[in-house]
């Protein structure tokens, strides 16, 4: 579905008569235009995931936190120039904690995309194996019905570490 947008124009003309007084005649007239809007945010593949240690928030050893980067693309797949607002969020569990994103909303040409970058952690006591996905939502400032979500996995992993002991005689 499309947007109209209702435009008004408004003329002025002058007309003068030889030797008569100078006339004025004002016309209006409303034009509706209309644009398609649509948006696209990729990756959207929640099968794929990717490897995360957990961030290290409480600084062993001095070390930490560590960050890590979700970066989406947005595309302006309406007909039109079109603005969209941007949220992120988390699909499941509690292993993750969003700190920042890097754009709240962004004004994209027909046809145009941009990176956005969700930043976040990993919990400390996430458990080995567990995923979750970070969400990225795009929403049409000039059709509100108009969305589109990306997701990336991420999956906790943990270092293992195995000693074998032996004695030799």
């Amino acid at each position: 579905g499309g947007t109209d947008l209702d435009i008004t124009l408004e003329g002025k003309t002058t007309r003068t008569d030889a030797g008569a007084t100078p006339v004025a005649d004002d016309d209006t007239a409303t034009a509706t235009v209309s644009f398609d809007a649509g948006v696209t945010v990729t990756p959207d593949d929640v099968s794929s995931t990717v490897d995360r240690l957990p961030s290290n928030n409480a600084q062993v050893g001095g070390v930490g936190p560590f960050s890590y980067n979700a970066v989406f693309t947005v595309t302006n797949t309406g007909d039109g120039e079109d603005t969209f607002d941007l949220t992120e969020t988390l699909a499941t569990g509690t292993n993750i904690t969003i700190t920042s994103i890097s754009s709240a909303s962004v004004t994209l040409a027909a046809g145009a995309n941009t990176q956005i970058t969700v930043v976040y952690t990993v919990d400390d006591d996430a458990t080995a194996g567990a995923t979750d996905f970070v969400q990225l939502n795009a929403t049409s400032q000039g059709d509100g019905d108009v969305d589109d979500d990306g997701a990336i996995g991420v999956r906790v992993i943990r270092p293992s570490l195995s000693i074998l002991k032996e004695v030799f005689a």
